[in-house]
């Protein structure tokens, strides 16, 4: 059954005619996906095919671009797994309804995995995707963060199919930005991106250049002192910052009165991120800094609507000279299906 599932790229299904009868329809869906998985190898990831009436299949080591064939007139709920990251589920409703016009069954749909930021431990609960039959269309098409209802069933069986295809404990390093630490990777592998900032990048200075931002960051080791000379250079490539923004202006303040920075903050909340906006008046001058933290776990941010370290973030937002910053240089996270 493993292998009947998988159907080479180039191939493509044409439906001349179709006839249906009360929802109940002859013919398959064919499912093209684009898996991502953000800075670590592909290798380990796999998904947990769920149907409606049927028993779960594992399929493993799957590739980027994959394609699955679904029977019609059923449902099917997807889970994306590989070790160290966030699973997530897709749900895919296969009935045609009515008499509608059929123009394709073909659906496409793309899944990203990420690694969650250090510190952060949770999971979806229930899937974040749907691809469903359009009428008017008459087509099937795919919606991102849908929040799928009347399926809980299906999501509970989820639950003990993931159980039951657990996988050993894997230990698994988390990679941060400029070095990634991975069983994967040699040691001191360089990467472009990443989710966690290391943490011991003390100053940075940046160069624009077209459609991005290099930022070159002082590594030192958790004793060195900030001024030291001799620290390693890193080169990190960093996403332009989604959000642009400027420093209000603020009439100018005297410096005895500005010994206590001014600080107001401000949180906004959307379906698909939250930000936590921080406006510190400071010996003068204003700055406007910026948490983003994305639905699927990712954190970026930005200083004055460039992107920035979480040390510069902190360090920008506290009240004290200097914050307090983890030493660790790496997160091991286990993880326990």
């Amino acid at each position: 059954m493993r292998n009947s599932l998988f159907t080479p790229v180039l191939c493509t299904l044409a439906l001349a005619a179709s006839t249906m009868a009360y929802g109940e329809e002859v013919g398959r869906l064919h499912l093209k996906v684009d898996l991502q998985i953000e800075a670590i190898l592909l290798d380990e990831a796999r998904i947990i095919l769920l149907p409606e009436n049927g028993e779960a299949t594992l399929l493993e080591n799957i590739g980027t671009m994959f394609d699955l064939d679904l029977d019609l007139g059923t449902s099917y709920l997807i889970e994306f797994q590989r070790p160290g990251c966030v699973s997530r589920q897709l749900m895919v409703d296969t009935r045609i309804t009515g008499n509608a016009t059929v123009t394709s069954l073909i659906a496409r749909a793309k899944m990203k995995l990420v690694v969650p930021k250090r510190g952060q431990d949770f999971e979806f609960d229930g899937p974040v995707g749907y691809i469903y039959f359009n009428e008017a269309t008459g087509s099937f098409l795919y919606h991102s963060d849908y929040r799928v209802v009347g399926a809980q069933f299906m999501i509970d069986r989820m639950n003990t199919e993931r159980e039951h295809f657990a996988q050993p404990d894997a230990l698994v390093v988390v990679p941060k930005r400029g070095y990634i630490i991975h069983p994967d990777y040699e040691f001191g592998t360089k990467v472009s991106t990443g989710v966690n900032n290391a943490p011991m990048v003390h100053r940075t200075g940046r160069e624009k250049s077209e459609g991005q931002f290099i930022q070159v960051a002082e590594v030192a080791p958790d004793v060195t002192p900030v001024t030291q000379p001799d620290a390693p250079i890193a080169s990190v490539t960093l996403p332009v910052a989604p959000i642009t923004g400027t420093a209000a202006s603020m009439p100018m303040i005297t410096a005895s009165v500005m010994d206590t920075p001014f600080i107001n903050e401000e949180l906004i909340v959307s379906r698909s991120r939250i930000i936590k906006e921080v406006k510190v008046a400071r010996e003068g001058r204003t700055a406007t800094y910026r948490k983003v933290t994305e639905r699927y776990g990712a954190v970026y941010y930005f200083k004055d609507g460039v992107s920035c370290s979480e040390y510069v973030f902190q360090f920008g937002t506290t009240s004290d000279p200097q914050p307090a910053f983890p030493s660790t240089k790496c997160t091991e996270v286990t993880c326990r299906r």
